[in-house]
């Protein structure tokens, strides 16, 4: 299966609308947990800028 461009952008967008919905709904986190959420979204973030600012 291919993926484009603009799909991978588009889920990588979702995937951050996604982490905001969850850390939302939660009370609280543990480190553990914490520290993998802004890790993800730190990662997701990164590849998002690559994705969006290549070729400038």
């Amino acid at each position: 299966m291919k993926i484009t461009k603009a799909e991978l952008i588009e889920e990588i967008n979702d995937q951050l609308k996604a982490i905001e919905i969850i850390a939302s709904e939660m009370d609280s986190f543990d480190l553990n947990q914490s520290i993998a959420l802004f890790d993800l979204q730190f990662r997701l973030k990164c590849k998002l800028y690559e994705l969006t600012n290549r070729g400038e």
